[in-house]
């Protein structure tokens, strides 16, 4: 009978330890992937935060650094700038915007006819410096 019970015993320990470890394991793996999407997601964001740190200024507003955000028109948002922005897409035009000087990347084709200088917040993001000025209808 002390033989059983020892056998059982020793069995219940070791299976314990396996899984204990194989949990052990997965966490440590778990922490291991989950440092390194951190690190490059710190790293990419780094990278474009050095790369995208603008000047803007609009007309009647305090300037403010361009850095790391997905257009200007959210960066502008974040600046309690009151601008519309209504579709978010490019078509409805309403985050139209006349650019003095400067220069802007498009982040996505404009559906909206613009003239020259014209640009719309909610599809770009500054490549330099940028002074701006609201486009009134």
């Amino acid at each position: 009978m002390t033989e059983y019970v020892s056998v059982t015993f020793l069995f219940f320990i070791t299976v314990s330890l396996l899984i204990g470890l194989t949990v052990i394991g997965l966490l440590i793996d778990g922490l291991f992937i989950n440092l390194r999407c951190k690190w490059r997601w710190l790293k990419i964001w780094g990278d474009s935060a050095s790369k995208n740190r603008y000047w803007v200024s609009l007309q009647g507003h305090d300037s403010f650094i361009f850095q790391g955000m997905p257009n200007l028109l959210d960066a502008l948002k974040m600046q309690a700038v009151e601008i519309h922005g209504k579709c978010m897409r490019g078509y409805c035009g309403a985050c139209k915007l006349t650019v003095l000087y400067g220069e802007v990347r498009w982040i996505m084709p404009p559906d909206s006819r613009l003239k020259e200088n014209e640009i719309l917040a909610c599809c770009c993001v500054p490549q330099s410096d940028l002074q701006l000025s609201g486009i009134e209808s």
